[in-house]
């Protein structure tokens, strides 16, 4: 039986919005939670959304106090909206929490708690940041916030090496921080589902497929790509895999629609689902526009990057610096112009075993999150041994 590191650790999961990035669909938040199981006798785990959609997935020996974040009283949306009084609600309910050996915080308001809690537990505060405090919408008063408990952080931890230089300047703390990296990756040790795509999705028989899998955007370059599929190689079909969208939207690119082209999958598919998807496409999207720093540093942060190469699938992708371990890898390609599409699409066709290849071989040699937790693990054991 493996030795635990840590006999209680704390998790807290809470975006600047309680909408923002379900756990589930965040690789670098819920492959922490369960790997953080295994080197604990027992994680309390802290959420804004309800266990029951990502209990059956992780380890028993996490408790669940899902909701608990949220102030239950009928003044609730009010306080949410204005966030005048729920940060100092916060601290005097969390004041308390002093029984942990460690804590690993996410998220605006996450971290703020997570600062609280690791102080009164006088224990090692990991501060996971996967989207800089000076986003456009976050409001003022708790970018401070984050900005002291991360100067507070034993060890901070970013999804891309690109995004450590931005951060630590906006987060402006005066003393040193020490930093680590842990792409947001799914496993792949788990047996991918056999599953008859081209049945289920009513495809032609022969037909290509490139997959656009996750919400619908603007800034996702997404009516670009709907303009593109009219001037693909022919037999190619463009699937979007969109369980969470805003009708109203679908409804204003409704004049993009091209017959038998674009195929709309809203069946929302559970994780192992996903990862057949990917893997039976010929390749995916992950285009961003630059509208801060979050897409421009986006690099190995993208869960559509890394799931597409973890299975083996190339990518055409924004022609970001921080993106640039794709066209330099042969893990697909990146384009300035929706006008390049067509052509990667048809390069992608001629040379799918090759990068198949090199997705797999590359993945496994530098993105997988197994290697990243080790890496992070020891990270943090240095930052302790120096007294961070």
């Amino acid at each position: 039986m493996k030795q635990t590191r840590w006999r209680k650790a704390a998790f807290i999961y809470y975006n600047h919005m309680a909408a923002a990035g379900q756990l589930r669909a965040v690789p670098f938040a819920f492959n922490t939670l369960k790997f953080l199981a295994g080197e604990c006798g027992s994680v309390d785990a802290y959420l804004w959304e309800p266990e029951q959609g990502v209990r059956e997935f992780l380890p028993p020996n996490i408790h669940f106090y899902s909701r608990t974040l949220l102030n239950q009283s009928r003044w609730k949306p009010l306080l949410l909206r204005v966030y005048r009084f729920y940060h100092i609600g916060l601290k005097l309910r969390f004041l308390w929490k002093w029984q942990y050996d460690a804590v690993f915080a996410m998220g605006q308001i996450g971290s703020y708690i997570g600062e609280i809690v690791a102080s009164v537990s006088r224990c090692p505060l990991v501060y996971l940041n996967d989207e800089f405090p000076q986003t456009t919408g976050h409001a003022a008063r708790w970018i401070r916030l984050e900005k002291h408990a991360a100067s507070k952080a034993t060890l901070v931890v970013v999804p891309d090496e690109s995004r450590v230089a931005p951060l630590l300047a906006q987060l402006q703390c005066a003393r040193p921080l020490m930093t680590a990296v842990l792409p947001n990756s799914p496993l792949t040790k788990e047996a991918v589902p056999a599953i008859d795509w081209q049945t289920r999705l009513n495809l032609k028989a022969g037909v290509r497929a490139f997959l656009y899998a996750g919400s619908l955007h603007d800034w996702m370059q997404f009516p670009e790509l709907l303009c593109s599929v009219r001037y693909w190689p022919e037999n190619t079909v463009l699937i979007v895999q969109s369980a969470r969208h805003d009708p109203g939207y679908r409804r204003q690119l409704a004049h993009l629609a091209l017959k038998d082209r674009i195929v709309w999958n809203t069946e929302p598919l559970p994780e192992p689902e996903l990862n057949s998807l990917t893997q039976f496409c010929d390749g995916s999207f992950a285009l961003y526009r630059d509208v801060d720093d979050n897409m421009l540093f986006m690099g190995r942060a993208s869960g559509k990057v890394m799931r597409s190469i973890a299975f083996g699938t190339p990518v055409i992708t924004s022609n970001f610096p921080s993106l640039r371990f794709v066209s330099d890898n042969k893990l697909g390609y990146q384009i300035t112009h929706p006008g390049e599409i067509p052509g990667c699409i048809a390069a992608m066709i001629e040379k799918r075993a090759q990068f198949r290849r090199d997705c797999v071989d590359y993945f496994e040699a530098s993105c997988s999150f197994e290697q990243g937790w080790q890496g992070l693990i020891a990270s943090l054991q240095t930052a302790i041994n120096h007294g961070r």
